[in-house]
């Protein structure tokens, strides 16, 4: 298959996680703009007899929210009206939704937090938990049952301000099998452990696999420490699975790494799995002995791809290696493609226990290099906004520069979204091609105003260079007065087509565009 062609079908590949590309309009002549009306239905499934209850509210969620829990039955979803959650919480072999009610932020009071438990009995699970934050607390799934249990874990915040406590999200597959996704959270603290991430991903007895997707892990220490940003930690008999971590950012220096796939930490009973990193972001803070994005066996494999991350102020960029006193068996498998990476030790390949990893197309800007770099490697300048901010400059030679065909196949095969780590479209620009990096170039925002010069009726030209470019994906949001004194309130329904030469805006209804209408 082409690049051009692959990456044709990928920008028409719905994501993992509900991400799309924005849809064009079918570019059409003035003559026959008419307006339009789309209805988009959607079919629920809900679970059977499901109940919705508010907390605090009716009984038996008119006391605490562990008596809500405990009072509701599998299925039921519970909207938190309140701004504190002052208990811990938990649940042990139930199946609940927790969710902000309209209008409410609740947060966890200092020190409390969130368990979410399992029998050795238990059966099927599923948990869902949204956009409630901590303080000083943690958010704990372990599953031991013999069924599959799932559990969502999005939109949440945890800090941290005491040093004697941990902030951390934990999910943990002793037995059975466990679909995670950990996805959108916020945590700003520390690990809790030497070998413990701030999101953790476990595999200790069970099959794991878990999605760790568009999280922001932040270490507040501008020196090394202990422990991992994001930890996909399999070991012990029994366990294996999928890790696809994708479209994190992870900030500050971290001894064990910034993003570890590990086998075998503390059991030499070996054991395989699957680790998937793409489109991260990792920004050290330059300490000595600080990881980037690492892999670690012990007794059995681990099949690691390294596809467009991208790290900076590390001491070690992106290295794949044994435990110390790991036998000879253990390998690790895979490659390493398309990373920008601006280390003092840029790649690091063990050749004893990964010769089969591959690494190539990659730009790494180091002091040293310890492993050979493919025949398509970069070794210049990433001309990057800044090594805290590593967004590509305009004359960047990470721009188009990626192996679009590895990139592609990597994308679909995993079944990962067709995004940056900005959650912005892949594939800029006339070329098809893709950049190194986590970070996609080639995203442009103007602001535009309705004027007797560059509107006809219902229509409004573009006159930004960057409106002229057919294969753009057009977002336009109204805005009332861009920042300026009065405005123009602009109502009708509007969309967006390709006339020929430029993007052009257009009022579905047919009435006339305002004079003097804003939009970003």
């Amino acid at each position: 298959m082409e690049e051009k062609e692959l990456l044709t079908v990928l920008r028409t590949c719905p994501s993992a996680l509900g991400h799309e590309s924005p849809q064009e309009v079918t570019p059409m002549p003035r003559s026959i703009v008419r307006p339009s009306l789309a209805v988009l239905a959607f079919a629920l499934a809900g679970v059977a007899h499901a109940t919705t209850y508010t907390w605090p509210g009716a009984a038996p969620c008119d006391v605490t929210l562990q008596a809500c829990v405990n009072g509701t039955t599998n299925g039921d979803r519970i909207e938190i009206a309140s701004a504190t959650i002052n208990e811990d919480v938990s649940l042990f072999d139930a199946d609940r939704t927790l969710t902000p009610a309209a209008g409410f932020h609740p947060a966890f009071g200092p020190g409390h937090s969130l368990s979410i438990t399992s029998s050795a009995v238990s059966g099927d699970r599923t948990v869902a938990v949204n956009g409630l934050s901590f303080n000083d607390g943690y958010v704990f799934f372990n599953y031991r049952g013999v069924g599959t249990a799932h559990v969502d874990l999005r939109n949440l915040t945890l800090t941290r301000n005491v040093l004697t406590t941990s902030n951390y999200i934990l999910v943990t597959a002793e037995h059975g099998t466990v679909n995670a996704t950990v996805y959108n959270n916020r945590i700003v603290g520390f690990p809790p452990g030497d070998f413990k991430g701030m999101i953790t991903l476990a595999a200790h007895g069970g099959t794991l696999n878990g999605d760790a997707y568009f999280n922001h892990v932040e270490c507040v220490n501008g020196t090394l420490t202990p422990g991992a940003g994001i930890l996909a930690d399999y070991a012990g008999t029994g366990s294996g699975g999928t890790a696809r971590i994708f479209g994190n950012e992870v900030r500050g220096s971290f001894g064990f790494g910034s993003i570890v796939g590990s086998e075998g930490l503390g059991d030499s009973n070996g054991i395989s799995f699957n680790a998937r990193a793409y489109s991260n972001v990792v920004v050290g803070t330059g300490a000595l002995d600080s990881n980037g994005i690492r892999y670690l066996v012990n007794a059995g494999t681990i099949s690691a791809q390294t596809v467009q991350n991208t790290v900076t102020r590390v001491d070690t960029g992106l290295s794949a290696g044994p435990y110390s006193g790991a036998p000879a068996p253990s390998r690790i498998t895979g490659l390493m493609s398309s990373n920008l990476v601006q280390a003092v030790a840029g790649l690091y390949i063990d050749p004893a226990h990964a010769p089969a990893m591959t690494n190539d197309y990659n730009l790494i800007n180091a002091t040293y290099y310890p492993t050979a770099l493919g025949a398509h490697s970069i070794t210049a300048d990433a001309r990057v906004v800044s090594a805290a901010y590593p967004r590509l400059s305009a004359d960047s030679p990470a721009i188009d520069s990626a192996d679009a065909t590895t990139v592609g196949f990597g994308i679909i095969f995993n079944m990962l979204p067709v995004l940056d780590a900005d959650g912005l479209r892949r594939a800029k620009g006339a070329s098809s091609a893709v950049d190194i990096g986590a970070y996609e170039y080639g995203d442009f925002t103007f602001e535009h105003t309705a004027t007797s010069a560059n509107t006809d009726g219902q229509i409004t030209d573009f006159a930004n260079p960057a409106g002229a470019s057919p294969t753009a994906k057009l977002i336009a949001t109204s805005n009332f007065n861009v920042g300026l004194d009065g405005g123009v309130l602009y109502s009708a329904p509007y969309g967006v087509y390709f006339d020929t030469s430029r993007w052009a805006l257009f009022s579905q209804d047919i009435s006339d565009m305002p004079i003097g209408a804003h939009f970003d």
